[in-house]
């Protein structure tokens, strides 16, 4: 696997913004899965590149969450690099000593806020946040198996922020997994044959909740979308995530569908989908590279 992160200012026009690009490992020339990934945290913005040894803890230790709650501590956890951003709360990258990498894109949700979800019991201890992606690298050996960690801890304490596209790629295979706060997510595995482009929105469109090694999702995914007027399998549409959780000011605006369709058409000189098309909201998960 191949990983870089790379700092960018915002300039005045705000055209730019935190960008992730993930390339099968058969697009690429010597097979490896690519990940890429910009950070658009100001011009003066410092990275700090920090490593983290591995750790032993006593039978009753926990891992205070920035929310406010805590969850039980393992044993040992494994060692990772952590690129910090400082000043900012979930804009690091991490690579374990295992070669997976974790790196996201903040996002909005229609979800409601804070307080509500909490008042509904869709947050434990305040849920989960920035020490997120941290748990999952210190207890995961594999990008699959840090997916079905983070399956099982949104199920338990839910997630604290609107929403986010946490990308978790390792050695041999690359996953997208997109969250709503409280205890709704969907994560897709990424194609060999594909490239995802991901910018300021969620990018997962339809979900087949049966395809269990592609897709990994909330239990009440489609049925809560459904209850919340967001999803009207009436209509005879299939299910789109992205429809469905994304407001459509952030799913249709040209600050992000403008970074998705200038890389798809790089990416593949047919790509069939126009400007005026794009920004309607209508950008695949996506794209076949014609080389």
């Amino acid at each position: 696997m191949l990983w870089t992160i790379v700092p960018v200012g915002m300039n005045d026009e705000a055209q730019e913004g935190c960008t992730v690009m993930i390339a099968g490992k058969n697009t690429t020339v010597d097979g490896s899965i690519l990940f890429v990934k910009t950070e658009d945290d100001g011009r003066n913005d410092i990275d700090f590149l920090w490593y983290i040894p591995r750790k032993t803890y006593k039978p009753g230790a926990v891992v205070k969450l920035q929310p406010g709650g805590t969850i039980p501590q393992v044993e040992e956890t494994y060692a990772y690099f952590w690129d910090e951003c400082p000043g900012t709360s979930f804009s690091n990258g991490i690579v374990n000593e295992w070669g997976v990498a974790f790196g996201s894109n903040g996002c909005s949700s229609k979800e409601d806020p804070v307080s509500e979800v909490e008042a509904r019991g869709d947050l434990m201890n305040g849920g989960l946040g920035f020490k997120f992606r941290m748990i999952l690298a210190e207890r995961s050996k594999t990008a699959k198996e840090a997916v079905l960690l983070a399956a099982e801890l949104l199920d338990k304490y839910g997630y604290n922020a609107s929403g986010r596209n946490l990308n978790i790629v390792g050695p041999n295979e690359a996953w997208q997994l997109q969250m709503v706060r409280g205890k709704n997510y969907v994560a897709r595995r990424v194609q060999d044959d594909e490239v995802v482009i991901i910018a300021n929105t969620f990018s997962i469109r339809e979900v087949d909740m049966n395809d269990k090694e592609n897709f990994i999702c909330s239990p009440g995914l489609i049925d809560y979308a459904v209850k919340r007027g967001w999803y009207d399998p009436s209509g005879g549409e299939k299910f789109d995530f992205a429809k469905a959780y994304a407001p459509e000011r952030a799913h249709c605006s040209p600050s992000n569908t403008r970074r998705q369709w200038n890389m798809a058409r790089l990416l593949n000189k047919d790509f069939p989908i126009t400007w005026e098309e794009a920004q309607t909201g209508i950008m695949p998960v996506s794209v076949k590279p014609d080389r």
